[in-house]
């Protein structure tokens, strides 16, 4: 059947919406645009001298251009077929820069905004990077205590106190394990260094951040 609805409606490339070319789901210039925006390394480095109890953390893209566009997809949308391009992305980076997991899980979501978003983004994309990484993804490893606040209103400090305050352990099996936690965008870095922060109190022997996109620092 899906592939009668293929024919019927082709799928289109999730970073602009035409056909895509070449076998794969995005178009030839979206591909293109895609590599351009590959991150050196620099961002990384700079939250790793910043905030030096973050370990590894791994953020393939830089937040413009189709990534910007795909992402916003995933997060109004829930579009599937530009979450599983992004996490297959980023699973392959993480993969690559050898990183075995025995779970993941993502930046949670406070009960109230995701009454007004239908979903969390964050595990929307985590659900396809355990896929791609071949581990479980346990979203309950982590709680957000509740309220609704939106992050880009905050000063950096802001948010790393924010964050401090709401990311919380949600119970499962931490100790002894490797988790990768995923968010969608990192800009300043700080729900990703709460979640492992949180994670390591809780026992798990390493603990990766992993965002789909930078932006900002």
């Amino acid at each position: 059947m899906s592939r009668l609805l293929d024919l019927l409606y082709p799928p289109v490339c999730p970073g602009c919406g035409e056909l895509p070319t070449g076998g794969g789901p995005l178009c030839e210039r979206c591909r293109i645009g895609l590599e351009g925006l590959r991150s050196d390394g620099s961002f990384e480095e700079l939250l790793r001298v910043r905030m030096p109890d973050f370990g590894l953390v791994v953020t393939p893209f830089e937040y413009a251009g189709p990534v910007r566009a795909m992402l916003l997809r995933v997060k109004h949308d829930g579009d599937r077929r530009a979450a599983s391009c992004l996490a297959g992305e980023l699973a392959q980076v993480l993969a690559e820069s050898g990183v075995e997991a025995d779970a993941v899980t993502a930046i949670p979501m406070s009960a109230e905004k995701r009454r007004i978003r239908g979903f969390n983004q964050a595990e929307v994309l985590g659900r396809y990077v355990a896929k791609g990484l071949g581990c479980s993804f346990e979203p309950g490893l982590l709680r957000h205590r509740g309220g609704v606040t939106f992050q880009h209103t905050l000063s950096r400090e802001q948010r790393a106190a924010h964050a401090a305050e709401t990311i919380l352990f949600g119970g499962g099996r931490a100790a002894g394990r490797r988790i990768v936690v995923v968010d969608d965008i990192c800009t300043t870095g700080a729900s990703l260094l709460a979640a492992v922060r949180v994670l390591r109190e809780a026992g798990a022997a390493e603990v990766v951040a992993a965002a789909v996109a930078y932006t900002g620092a």
